[in-house]
């Protein structure tokens, strides 16, 4: 057996393990990917070591012991770092996934996130919190969701927000996307958040 069958096997082994253990859709698409990442950059860091594949990628930044850098695994809204609800210069939209939001919001009741990948580097040497801040979420230590093309290994800078379905907005998006409803309550000092009983909320991509 080559170390390709076994890298398959193994992938596929793990993916089913992270199937079953409670995790909304978004996270455990992001896990899997994630998976066939570490397969890709430390194969046999990943057969051998006792360690998740998550554990390949980029620890959480290190000199917080609070804040939203320290608690909170999911990457920053780009506006915290431009001050624009758009992908900064030289990243794209990797992927998006979505949550359902009062209308207050978003007409639609569905708000869209999508991972702006790129800008970055391919290591973990750019992974730290946003401006520098203990409050802010984390910078280029996550790969990106992959629905709109790109390679899932890219890191992923920050990420936007909007209120119709991607793909009507760049064609080279998918226009399934996953819900994830943790995320929904999401938002930043310069972007709203709807608050966390959007939860319980029901919407469709």
């Amino acid at each position: 057996m080559t170390l390709t069958d076994i890298s398959q096997r193994t992938s596929e082994g793990v993916s089913q393990a992270l199937a079953g253990d409670g995790s909304s859709r978004r996270t455990f698409l992001i896990r899997v990917a994630t998976v066939g990442s570490a397969m890709a950059v430390a194969p046999l860091r990943f057969l051998i070591e006792p360690s998740s594949a998550l554990a390949v990628n980029c620890p959480a930044p290190g000199g917080c012991t609070s804040g939203l850098c320290y608690t909170s695994g999911y990457s920053a809204f780009c506006c915290t770092l431009t001050g624009s609800n758009n992908c900064p210069t030289n990243t794209q939209p990797g992927g998006w996934w979505y949550a359902c939001v009062p209308t207050s919001y978003c007409s639609s009741g569905t708000r869209y996130y999508l991972d702006c990948v790129g800008n970055c580097p391919t290591d973990c040497s750019g992974c730290k919190c946003a401006n520098n801040s203990c409050g802010n979420r984390r910078v280029c230590c996550n790969h990106g969701y992959t629905n709109c093309g790109g390679p899932s290994t890219a890191r992923l800078r920050c990420r936007i927000v909007r209120c119709v379905n991607p793909s009507t907005l760049w064609s080279y998006c998918s226009s399934v996307g996953s819900k994830d409803k943790f995320t929904c309550s999401h938002g930043a000092a310069c972007l709203s958040a709807p608050g966390t009983s959007c939860e319980s909320l029901s919407c469709s991509p």
